[in-house]
């Protein structure tokens, strides 16, 4: 999250929901995001982490989450056990 836009950041506001912060002290609105998601093998880390098996596929996330004005707010690289996690999208446009 860029500092000079998510102004304010501390720890108590990090281990409870950034987001709330975000729109109700900040005043931010999201408008949307752009995502990417594979599958890959899983690396040491995921196997440690993850507690996954060798052969056990991952699901990586990339995300940029957008502004309502269109700057980017959040950028985020996340990685999921095929069998802990499923995504479901979801369109939506303003006329």
């Amino acid at each position: 999250m860029p500092l000079n836009v998510v102004t304010g950041l501390n720890e108590t506001i990090l281990h409870g929901s950034i987001y709330d912060y975000l729109k109700q002290e900040l005043g931010l609105i999201m408008s949307g995001a752009f995502r990417k998601i594979n599958a890959d093998k899983p690396s040491d880390y995921d196997k440690l982490y993850l507690n996954c098996g060798e052969h056990d596929p991952v699901l990586e996330v990339e995300q940029v989450v957008y502004s309502k004005d269109g700057r980017p707010i959040e950028y985020s690289r996340s990685r999921h056990r095929y069998d802990t996690r499923s995504f479901i999208m979801l369109d939506h446009r303003e006329p």
